[in-house]
């Protein structure tokens, strides 16, 4: 079961929409009754997810606080909340658990990258992978989706241009929703929670509004 949930997770990127949603469709038929089925076999499954659930709830991540800040920096970021979306997200669909709603961490994360990384910024100034660009918009994809917010959007299609690069966007998918620049921005943001200030760049910014 493992296996076939990871496979079509890990390949989801090459595979055509169509064909990721006959994926999808095959696993909720096969794959999810069969689990069903199991569960009362394996009691000890419950108690494992129950603690996950309650990590994501109460403590995940350990180490940002509610402004949104991550003190391993934009690379690592990235890492953790192309993981971390996946859970989120197979709650929201699954059990009606909105961490969004519950947790200001996630509603207010997506602008550390963006901050961190705005679009013509050379590098990532902040933890590892610094010699790279701006890297994380696949996530910020689904951020867009998830928090409904057109402006994160525009900064997703700014650095990475496809809308789908996996299962998860195509359940968050808002055929709707459409990218939108963000004139009414301020230039810096504070997090407290790591001590830091980051600002967009200038070239950022006079892009967003003086071509709105």
């Amino acid at each position: 079961i493992i296996d076939r949930c990871n496979n079509v997770s890990t390949m989801a990127g090459s595979f055509r929409e169509d064909k990721l949603k006959e994926d999808m469709a095959e696993t909720e038929q096969y794959v999810l009754p069969l689990i069903e089925e199991l569960m009362p076999e394996h009691p000890e499954m419950k108690p494992w997810f129950d603690y996950v659930i309650n990590v994501y709830r109460t403590k995940y991540p350990a180490w940002a606080k509610e402004d949104g800040g991550w003190n391993e920096g934009p690379s690592y970021w990235s890492y953790y909340m192309g993981y971390g979306l996946d859970s989120i997200t197979a709650l929201r669909l699954a059990t009606d658990t909105d961490l969004f709603k519950e947790r200001p961490f996630f509603r207010e994360t997506v602008w550390y990258s963006i901050y961190q990384c705005p679009p013509g910024c050379p590098v990532s100034p902040f933890g590892d992978g610094t010699q790279a660009g701006p890297f994380e918009s696949p996530v910020l994809w689904t951020f867009a989706r998830l928090l409904n917010d057109p402006r994160v959007m525009w900064f997703a299609a700014q650095t990475y241009h496809p809308r789908f690069g996996g299962i998860r966007d195509i359940v968050t998918d808002r055929p709707s929703l459409k990218p939108e620049k963000p004139g009414d921005l301020p230039w810096t943001r504070y997090f407290p929670g790591i001590g830091m200030v980051a600002a967009l760049t200038l070239r950022t910014v006079f892009s967003a509004v003086m071509s709105s």
